[in-house]
């Protein structure tokens, strides 16, 4: 018996099999093509989410938020002291005005919250870019955060991390 007269007798079988049981193998081919297509969108979405926690985590921020109360050296001496640090990529200054307008601009349907008020309802603050290469290091970063929120002219520091690692929990386990 030659290869091809085996590959033909091999062929041959096959189709009749298919065709004696057809409900067996269409269910086989389903199951196949099923499985397959969850594959390929466990790979989709695990590799979209990647790229989007990538650059979402370019675009992480620490937000300093100061007291309503603290004087009007209090934003120079915080920037001076948070760009010391090596992880800082970059500080920019947010004035509660600018801030109620940011409000405004990405939530004009709940422009009413801001209404009423005496004050500025949206506290100053410094938005500080991390400069991820310096963090991966093994720079300390959680004793500069205690510092930071231990200072009375802050009101709170909110800091993006927090939820970038949950994010990369999630994508390393769709991966």
């Amino acid at each position: 018996m030659t290869l091809l007269q085996a590959l033909a007798y091999f062929a041959r079988e096959a189709t009749l099999n298919l065709f004696r049981s057809w409900k067996v193998s269409l269910l086989a081919v389903l199951t196949i093509a099923v499985s397959l297509f969850l594959s390929g969108l466990f790979l989709l979405v695990g590799g979209n989410l990647r790229r989007a926690a990538e650059r979402w985590q370019g675009e992480a921020k620490i937000v300093v938020y100061l007291e309503a109360e603290a004087g009007a050296e209090a934003p120079a001496r915080l920037r001076r002291q948070i760009e010391a640090a090596a992880w800082t990529r970059g500080v920019e200054l947010v004035s509660a005005e600018a801030a109620a307008r940011r409000f405004r601009d990405t939530f004009p349907s709940m422009e009413d919250l801001l209404t009423g008020w005496s004050d500025d309802p949206l506290p100053a603050s410094l938005e500080v870019g991390l400069d991820w290469s310096a963090l991966e290091r093994g720079l300390e970063l959680e004793p500069w955060l205690r510092e930071l929120r231990s200072d009375p002219d802050v009101a709170m520091v909110d800091d993006d991390r927090d939820w970038l690692a949950q994010l990369r929990a999630v994508v390393l386990v769709i991966d």
